[in-house]
């Protein structure tokens, strides 16, 4: 009875692994099929840190990406670009390592630049992130307050413009009002489960 049993406990685990293979396959051939047309897509993504961690051909195989991620990049990393980007398709996601030191009195100030230099990039088609929630003890306690009065800024604005697309993921990230440790390992940046979830939203948008 014990070798029956483990027999049939082998023959459903392997059913198992190949149903998930092939869901996998499945989801994977999907993923693909899903661009707007038969041409490959060409996209430039622009940040800091958090974009140079973030493995996008992993989760955008049909396209070709250009990762444009640097470490404890600033709002000037971002000028660097302008008039770089014309008929290009720009994801942007940058702010954070701004965003700890500002406070009330210099956010319009930084709200502009930011903006102008959004435009400047003179993209053909634009997707901007919102600046992610933090979760460090040295930050001010109005940190995170302070980056959703932006985003709702920078929002706000962008909507005005055409061919832009503002992805609004703060939320979605926050718990308790700070980061969720559930999306990173460091309060700033993130892990496998925040990639996978802004990488979603990111192809919401582009469908």
């Amino acid at each position: 009875m014990g070798r029956k049993s483990s027999s049939v406990y082998k023959k459903t685990r392997i059913k198992s692994l190949i149903v998930r293979r092939y869901i996998s396959i499945l989801c994977f051939i999907l993923l693909t099929a899903c661009s707007n047309n038969d041409e490959v897509r060409h996209f430039v993504v622009i940040g800091d840190s958090i974009v140079a961690r973030w493995i996008v051909e992993m989760y955008f195989p049909d396209f070709v990406i250009e990762n444009k991620g640097k470490g404890a990049a600033h709002i000037d990393y971002l000028e660097e670009f302008s008039h770089k980007c014309e008929g290009e398709n720009v994801v942007v996601l940058i702010g954070t390592n701004d965003l700890k030191h500002i406070n009330y009195e210099k956010l319009d100030d930084y709200t502009e630049r930011y903006v102008n230099a959004l435009k400047e990039l003179n993209a053909s088609n634009l997707y901007v992130f919102s600046v992610f929630p933090r979760s460090i003890d040295s930050d001010a306690e109005y940190v995170n307050d302070i980056i959703c009065e932006f985003n709702t800024r920078v929002k706000t604005t962008l909507s005005e413009m055409g061919n832009v697309f503002y992805i609004d993921v703060f939320d979605m990230l926050c718990y308790e009002g700070k980061l969720n440790p559930q999306y990173s390992f460091d309060g700033v940046h993130l892990n496998s489960f925040g990639y996978e979830l802004i990488s979603f939203e990111l192809r919401r948008v582009l469908e």
